[in-house]
């Protein structure tokens, strides 16, 4: 017999609990651990249970949701391509189509999905009496480009989107009536939708002697920019990005076309997506499509380029995604890999999947051929001091996860479990270190938490422990300290491997995607020279007994040879691959 619950599904605060007394109700489970945030977990424990489907051990069903999510995604992008086709009068291509949506449309399949599968999973073991939600005034939640939708998901400000979701899947998957209780919210909100409601471009001076080469939103550091034009005789300057401001009316008319005509596919999860799409299709790919076009048409950009290269343009760039629709057929499109990916496991699905797919080739930080991949280097700063700082200083490298629910049950654990982590990590690390490593310890944090509740909790453990300015850049400050300590493994551990800068990566497996087999070799013989280690005592232990000898351990002959194994596959060095900016094209 199923057991009765009444759910939660918004955002507790003090008030919000006071007014659930007025109810009476027994049973009061959250829908997940998003419902109830500590941004200090030291201080502020959870009143009400949760919910908690996630299963990180379950691969092979990760590996199955893969399939699903990439069968939906294939779906609805040969949907759109008729649609959109249709109602803007245009004969395009799948392709042209892919480019403009791709990144929009696989962020909002893997979000539906995650909740999906956890009203599914409520509705395989519990009968709902009710569900506690919030009065949601009507607002416009119709996205106007692909980033604002992104930002409507996983703003740090509010949780609207989420909870209305979540009640739109719980309306369609409990066929019956189920009793809604709704609380007035009369948290003032930031309204920052504003600064959404343009689409911005960049002039370029673009001029090429034989190959015609433009890149746009290109990475690569400035002096390897130059001598790429150098060595390749183009010219290419991009110019200060301009705004164009949308202001077209919602065509509820016309977001009525984007339901299914007749409402005979079988599969129920189509099913909702299509009912939900005219609340969620960016206004650039309807409404605002003509001036899109139009900005196109007006751009001063190469005609007929033979190479476009862009390292994250083809996310939230609507008018270089339109270029790139419109120049596909005749051009080779190259995107240089942009943060860590090309080691996970399942086609780095959650990664640089949508990349891979919608350019030529996707060019690798090294020598990892997988996919459509093509050996590149590390774009960032090449050349730094080969010394290391003898000064005993540590920098702590953390990481801090958006709470909301959008990677799916299996593979993965909840991001606010993912911060828990980290905080309990660093605590244990610091707890084990000795006196003169905790006096001698800073930290920098990447963050993309809605409460701060990493930073807020460790200040609060260890209020000694210094935060360096969030804005700079690793690069900035990485000739700073002796030793940098990663609690995840994001772009910083890469740059500190490929500087050849001493570096300790303490690897949670449960915080990270599951990696590939070829990647995991290379983590065995990391962990072989002390480089990585999966339990933190160990870690804290090692530099405890090494601290006075940090560059002894780092120049040992065999951890060196290791290293550059690791470089030459993941993120390898301009010096000794010089060729590579004329062999490109």
């Amino acid at each position: 017999m199923k057991k009765k619950i009444n759910l939660i599904n918004l955002q507790i605060d003090s008030k919000i609990e006071k007014k659930f007394d007025n109810y009476n109700l027994k049973n009061l489970i959250s829908i997940g651990d998003w419902c109830e945030l500590a941004n200090n977990i030291y201080l502020k424990k959870k009143k009400f249970k949760y919910l908690d489907f996630y299963d990180w051990y379950n691969l092979k069903k990760k590996s199955k949701d893969t399939v699903v999510i990439i069968n939906t995604y294939e779906y609805f992008l040969k949907f759109f391509t008729k649609k959109l086709n249709q109602i803007h009068k245009e004969n395009k291509s799948v392709r042209f189509w892919e480019i403009l949506l791709s990144r929009w449309l696989f962020t909002y399949v893997v979000n539906i999905f995650s909740r999906w599968q956890i009203v599914n999973k409520i509705k395989s073991k519990y009968k709902i009496n009710s569900v506690l939600s919030k009065k949601i005034k009507t607002r416009n939640l119709i996205p106007y480009t692909s980033q604002h939708f992104h930002w409507i998901m996983q703003s740090p400000y509010d949780d609207d989107w989420n909870t209305i979701i979540f009640n739109r899947i719980i309306k369609f998957i409990f066929k019956k009536q189920i009793k809604f209780i709704t609380f007035e919210n009369k948290k003032k909100i930031k309204n920052k939708n504003n600064i959404f409601k343009k689409i911005s471009y960049s002039n370029v001076i673009n001029l090429s002697i034989y190959k015609k080469i433009f890149f746009y939103d290109f990475s690569l550091n400035r002096k390897l920019k130059l001598l790429m034009m150098f060595e390749n005789l183009f010219l290419n300057i991009q110019l200060k990005k301009k705004n164009i401001y949308l202001d077209s009316k919602i065509n509820h008319h016309m977001r009525e076309k984007l339901n299914l005509e007749k409402n005979n596919s079988k599969n129920n999860f189509y099913k909702f997506i299509h009912l939900d799409l005219k609340n969620s299709l960016p206004k650039i790919f309807l409404e605002d499509y003509s001036l899109l076009k139009k900005t196109y048409k007006n751009l001063n950009w190469p005609k007929k380029p033979e190479y476009i290269l862009s390292s994250y343009g083809q996310y939230y760039d609507e008018v270089f995604k339109f270029y790139c629709a419109q120049k596909i057929d005749n051009t080779k499109f190259f995107i240089l890999q942009h943060g860590y990916n090309n080691m996970f496991a399942d086609k780095d699905f959650y990664a640089g999947n949508i990349d891979k797919k919608i350019s030529t080739n996707f060019l690798t930080w090294g020598k990892n051929l997988k996919d459509n991949s093509k050996p590149f280097i590390f774009p960032l700063k090449s050349h730094f001091e080969d010394k290391i700082n003898s000064n005993k200083k540590i920098i702590f490298i953390l990481y801090a996860f958006n709470e909301k629910p959008y990677l799916p049950l299996n593979g993965f654990i909840s991001n606010n479990q993912k911060n828990v982590k980290t905080i309990k990590l660093v605590e244990n690390f610091i707890k084990n270190s000795s006196l003169e490593i905790q006096n001698n310890s800073s930290a920098k944090l990447m963050s993309h938490s809605s409460i701060e509740s990493v930073n807020k909790s460790i200040k609060y453990k260890f209020p000694n422990l210094v935060f360096v300015n969030p804005k700079k850049k690793f690069s900035q400050i990485i000739n700073n300290f002796n030793l940098s300590i990663h609690f995840f493994l994001g772009t910083p551990f890469f740059e500190s491997m490929h500087h050849n800068k001493p570096c300790v990566l303490i690897l949670d497996k449960e915080i990270h995607l599951n990696f590939d087999r070829k990647f995991s070799i290379f983590l065995n013989d990391l962990k072989k020279n002390k480089i990585c280690f999966e339990k933190v005592d160990d870690a804290s232990k090692f530099i405890n007994l090494n601290y006075d000898n940090i560059s002894k351990w780092w120049k040992n002959k065999r951890l060196q040879k290791s290293r550059n194994k690791f470089c030459e596959v993941y993120c390898r060095n301009f010096e000794n691959n010089k060729e590579i900016l004329k062999k490109l094209f």
